[in-house]
């Protein structure tokens, strides 16, 4: 296909077909606006949209823990999604690992679920900007079994 059979409008511009021809027609306002199911939003301002931007380039990790008590109990599951493990950013063991040590350096006698959560995420999101410089979304859940 030639060149002058390709157009590649920004946003704003009007394309104008005719059985015979493609122009350019006049411009509208336009801006970067983002449908998402139920509402319209800012594509700079949306909190939704920027936390699918972070999930979509920096992943996410799901960190689960099982707590009776004062004790964590059984193992920590780590669910990870949209992450790519290299050889410089470790293993999800390695994750696995840092959780496990944070966990255990936390006295949850004298603390409270949310200061828990707090702990891991910090020890965490730590490990991965020391080792990768990015951020990935960490959700930590608590349950009391």
């Amino acid at each position: 296909m030639s060149a002058r059979n390709i157009c590649i409008p920004e946003v704003g511009n009007c394309v104008e077909l005719t059985a015979k021809q493609m122009k350019l027609g006049e411009n509208v306002q336009a801006g970067t606006r983002l449908i998402d199911g139920e509402g319209v939003e800012e594509y700079g301002s949306s909190e939704v949209m920027k936390d699918r931007l972070r999930m979509s380039t920096e992943g996410v990790f799901v960190i689960s823990l099982a707590v009776t008590g004062n004790y964590v109990v059984g193992e920590i599951e780590i669910d990870a999604r949209g992450y790519v493990f290299t050889e410089t950013s470790g293993t999800l063991q390695d994750v696995r690992d840092v959780a496990k040590r944070a966990v255990d350096g936390y006295n949850y006698a004298n603390g409270n679920k949310a200061e828990l959560i707090a702990c891991v995420k910090k020890a965490v999101r730590s490990y991965f900007y020391k080792r990768t410089k990015k951020s990935p979304l960490l959700m930590v859940s608590v349950l009391d079994v």
